[in-house]
């Protein structure tokens, strides 16, 4: 295991000395790796900063000792909150459902860590010169989990939905006064 001591050390600033005292019984391996990440949550330390401490001492699938090649089939278990209600994206509000939403769906665009729109489904978007009409070009090859591709006509049909006052869409507030139902036109099959 090669052990990154930049990141490390950069990981250490400004954290406790307990904090501390774990990841250096991570490096000289006092801890396992089982054990770091429990006693770390305990701490309070995010899942994040405990996976980037142990990428920076070497830990890594290859050289975890449960680490097992990918297999076809089975069944993940994930500990979250449950959602409040039904799956529905236009009506989710809460974390549990969010949380859900999040493993199968994907946003034309998402902000980045600098608070920038990044692409997701969108390749690239321009606003018209006063910013009132906004054009997205789509990826294009994107398809929905049966094999589908996907279309401007799905995003508009996901915006109309979005912007109908008629079906409790949580999106209304972000919307008034800006998009309302049929407010979104089809250029092409990825404009």
């Amino acid at each position: 295991m090669a052990i990154n001591y930049k990141l490390l050390d950069m990981l250490r600033r400004g954290r406790s000395e307990h904090e501390n005292h774990l990841i250096d019984g991570l490096v000289s391996g006092t801890v396992n790796r089982r054990e770091f990440m429990r006693y770390g949550s305990v701490l309070g330390l995010s899942a994040a900063f405990l996976g980037s401490v142990a990428g920076a001492v070497g830990y890594d699938a290859a050289t975890s000792r449960r680490a097992r090649a990918a297999m076809a089939g089975g069944t993940i278990r994930v500990g979250q909150i449950v959602p409040a209600g039904a799956i529905d994206p236009v009506k989710i509000a809460d974390g549990g459902g969010i949380t859900v939403l999040s493993q199968c769906a994907e946003n034309l665009v998402l902000s980045g860590s600098d608070l920038t729109a990044q692409p997701v489904l969108a390749e690239s978007w321009s606003p018209n010169k006063d910013g009132t009409v906004w054009t997205f070009k789509l990826r294009k090859n994107v398809k929905f989990h049966n094999g589908k591709t996907m279309t401007a006509d799905d995003v508009v049909a996901t915006f109309d939905r979005l912007a109908d006052p008629d079906n409790g869409s949580n999106a209304l507030s972000v919307f008034s006064g800006m998009l309302s139902k049929g407010g979104t036109r089809k250029v092409d099959d990825h404009t």
